[in-house]
């Protein structure tokens, strides 16, 4: 509810000149519905994660991408990331 309320009202304001929205959350749908309408035209993107597909956003967003696995794995960080103390934090295996 949170993310919808703040897109909503980022639209309202004219705060921004778009809006980009990483989820597969239908339940944003109502929200970039009412963000589009209460907006002076700014685009409302939606990123859906990797391997889902909703074809809600299709008609009420400016434009629909999907992510891929390479996009994932080439924004991870190196594994293990070595914090200044020497402590070695490893990636979790499902992330690979």
């Amino acid at each position: 509810m949170a993310i919808g309320s703040k897109v909503i009202e980022l639209a309202f304001r004219g705060a921004v000149n778009g809006i980009v929205i990483v989820s597969g959350d239908t339940d944003l749908v109502p929200a970039i519905r009412t963000a589009r309408r209460l907006s002076s035209g700014e685009p409302v993107y939606v990123i859906l994660p990797y391997k889902r597909y909703n074809n809600a956003f299709d008609h009420i967003s400016t434009k629909r991408f999907t992510l891929k696995a390479a996009h994932y794995a080439s924004h991870q960080f190196p594994d293990p990331v070595v914090l200044e103390d020497g402590t070695a934090i490893a990636r979790p295996v499902e992330w690979v």
